[in-house]
């Protein structure tokens, strides 16, 4: 317990002294290096030991892991892949399915996006009956990637519990999800209390990232920008934080120049196309368009590969009909991505599709239904301004009132473009 005071004393520390650091200085302390050696370290002997002893499960569950947290960190697609391989060859070599392999694999299928697959796993993980606290919160992960409210709130009412690390993060969620920030925050803080009381550095790591996000989406910068720091000083190469501090620097404080030096300092060590995103983006904002095109039009090219599956529907979906015009074609994705998860951004998908077509009732309609009252996200309500123009619906109104006030949250070229209609 005293190591862990002096950890989190020198956490502290390192948190405050990085707080007046130019964007520069502070990519100089981050160095992400050891720990992708280190992973790639843990990766090879993990394999040696799967040669040497191939019918070993054991051995291939740790390999699975080195690939998972390999893939957590330079989000090279093929290692998420290669950790489903070795968990379902788990699975099939096993002569009664044990209940943390499926659980494994389901957690594999959701960073996929193949959630209904992941249903199906944790149900059998909960019939088998090890450890059903863990199968039931992370059948509340699927419904929440599934949109199923009813039974979130079923399973929050089962398992409540305020000490529980896990019960009090998904409160959390829900609790995001149904507008009420506040409270969102005031439970993770709970959490985070938790976490500092353990010695888990991944719990510590999520709690400081994820406090970042909701600080930010309050218009807490500051708040935010600490978080990030915390959960960076922890882990050099959280390149999730490393982007948020992009953002800052883009959306809050205007330094273009920063952003985009904190972009460039990540593109060599991850292959997230979330952060070749937020490249092109910047490009846009800064009027270049011709170099933003080209960057889209390759994210575009390289997240249509098979191996990516569903994961980037609804970023294939807008490109087709903002960049390419394929109209029909963004129809077929939006029909999947329903089809994946029939949740408020995926009708919005449709309704966008139908929109750009000229079929505005359709796109009304798919909104009044399937959108409104439904979702408190910006980045999906700020279309129903586009569809709903010059309307007096006072659901328009009172969402344009609130909308105006999330301009950090969409970013300065959303923003404008939303109120530009």
């Amino acid at each position: 317990m005293k190591l862990l005071s002096i950890n989190i004393f020198l956490l502290f520390f390192l948190v405050q002294s990085y707080a007046s650091m130019t964007t520069v200085e502070i990519l100089a302390k981050y160095r992400p290096n050891q720990k992708i050696v280190q992973l790639n370290n843990e990766l090879n002997f993990w394999k040696k030991k799967v040669e040497n002893g191939p019918n070993q499960t054991t051995f291939k569950l740790q390999l699975a892991n080195a690939y998972s947290a390999l893939f957590a960190t330079t989000a090279n697609i093929q290692d998420l892949k290669n950790a489903e391989y070795l968990l379902q060859e788990i699975s099939d070599q096993q002569t009664t399915n044990t209940a943390g392999t499926l659980r494994a694999l389901a957690h594999n299928y959701i960073a996929q996006h193949r959630f209904c697959e992941a249903m199906d796993l944790v149900e059998k993980a909960y019939e088998i009956g090890s450890d059903r606290r863990a199968s039931t919160l992370m059948l509340f992960d699927v419904y929440e990637e599934l949109g199923d409210e009813g039974a979130q709130t079923s399973i929050l009412k089962r398992l409540s519990d305020n000490q529980d690390f896990n019960y009090l993060i998904r409160l959390a969620k829900w609790e995001d999800s149904q507008g009420r920030l506040n409270r969102t925050i005031a439970l993770m803080k709970q959490a985070e209390a938790i976490a500092e009381s353990g010695k888990q550095t991944d719990r510590l790591s999520w709690i400081y990232t994820n406090l970042a996000d909701y600080y930010g989406h309050a218009g807490k910068i500051e708040l935010s920008k600490k978080y990030y720091l915390k959960a960076l000083a922890l882990n050099p190469a959280d390149w999730y934080s490393m982007k948020g501090l992009a953002w800052i620097a883009y959306s809050d404080e205007n330094n273009i120049v920063g952003a985009t030096k904190i972009l460039n300092h990540i593109v060599p060590h991850s292959a997230d196309p979330g952060i070749k995103l937020l490249q092109a983006e910047i490009l846009e904002f800064s009027n270049v368009q011709k170099a933003a095109k080209e960057v889209y039009g390759k994210i575009a090219e390289e997240v249509s590969q098979p191996v990516y599956g569903n994961m980037y529907n609804a970023f294939l979906c807008e490109y087709y009909l903002k960049e390419s015009k394929k109209v029909e074609k963004a129809m077929v994705i939006a029909q999947r991505e329903i089809k994946v998860r029939a949740t408020p951004h995926a009708y919005d998908l449709l309704a966008a599709v139908y929109y750009t077509k000229g079929e505005i009732e359709k796109a009304r309609q798919l909104s009044k239904k399937y959108i409104w009252n439904h979702t408190f996200e910006p980045h999906i309500l700020k279309n129903q301004l586009k569809y709903f123009k010059h309307s007096d619906e006072s659901y328009i109104k009172e969402i344009t009132a609130e909308i105006l006030e999330t301009e950090y949250e969409l970013g300065p070229l959303t923003y404008q473009k939303t109120f530009s209609i």
